[in-house]
């Protein structure tokens, strides 16, 4: 187990590199969209039940599925401790919750089987 404590800079640290991530994705698929996106985040915190969630996230990834800054918006999601929807998933502090990436095989067996 190694008991080596955080460095106290780490925070520092995160915070420049989601603001260098937010450049980044200043021309992301979503960007047009924040009252849709925002419309989308509170249904999804808002539905109990999984399923339902899971078609929220489902929604969003249509528009994810299109945009070539997602790695980075998944990075800044998880370095800004982000909790709502990014990268074609669903977040709570940073981790994601709900569903796998684009392009994992459940995304793909969704898709043949549609």
């Amino acid at each position: 187990m190694n008991s080596t404590p955080a460095s106290p800079r780490r925070p520092y640290r995160d915070a420049v590199m989601a603001q260098e991530l937010s450049w980044d994705l200043a021309e992301a698929a979503c960007k047009h969209l924040t009252i849709w996106w925002t419309a989308r985040e509170r249904a999804h915190a808002a539905t109990p039940d999984p399923r339902l969630r899971s078609r929220v996230v489902d929604e969003i990834t249509q528009v994810c599925s299109t945009c070539p800054h997602l790695a980075a918006c998944a990075l800044r999601a998880e370095t800004d401790g982000y909790t709502g929807l990014a990268a074609a998933n669903a977040y709570l502090n940073g981790r994601p919750i709900l569903t796998p990436a684009i392009g994992s095989a459940r995304s793909r067996h969704r898709r043949r089987a549609s």
